[in-house]
């Protein structure tokens, strides 16, 4: 089946091509492992609201596990956290000694608090908080660039 765009059409669908390409790579630059880090972390302190988390070193132990070490202040003074996520690489490539964490799991399969572990199922609890949080938060702003992209190719039709 062949799709033909009448020629009118084609700058309006440019923009629109265009304008999805631009905002759909316009996202962080922080590493997936130290958001998903950060976000769990929160939930399991129970936070309402926006904890700002520093980042710390990170430590690779190949081919084992790697940690992401955060830490945050507050009235209640230092919090510290750090997940360990389980090395998942048949064999080093060029991509992960370019990017190091693309050699582990997306997922954390332990995270302590102050030095203290948390228990398995407060772990996983909060890890299915966390991705349904995230989950939702992408589907929210997909839905607002996608409404942002359709008013400006409207706007660029009239």
């Amino acid at each position: 089946m062949k799709i033909t765009v009448p020629f009118t059409c084609r700058p309006a669908a440019a923009v629109f091509i265009a304008t999805l390409a631009i905002t759909g790579c316009s996202g962080s630059q922080e590493d997936v492992h130290v958001t998903f880090c950060k976000d769990l972390s929160s939930s399991l302190l129970y936070s309402q609201e926006d904890v700002i988390w520093k980042v710390g070193e990170h430590k690779f132990k190949r081919p084992e596990y790697a940690v992401v070490n955060i830490q945050t202040e507050s009235v209640d003074g230092l919090t510290k956290s750090a997940c360990y996520y389980q090395y998942d690489a048949v064999e080093d490539n060029a991509m992960g000694l370019s990017n190091p964490f693309s050699s582990y799991t997306t997922l954390p399969y332990e995270v302590t608090l102050n030095g203290e572990a948390v228990r398995p199922s407060a772990l996983k609890n909060a890890i299915n908080a966390t991705t349904t949080k995230q989950s939702d938060k992408f589907v929210r702003d997909v839905k607002k660039h996608a409404e942002a992209t359709a008013t400006q190719v409207k706007n660029s039709l009239r």
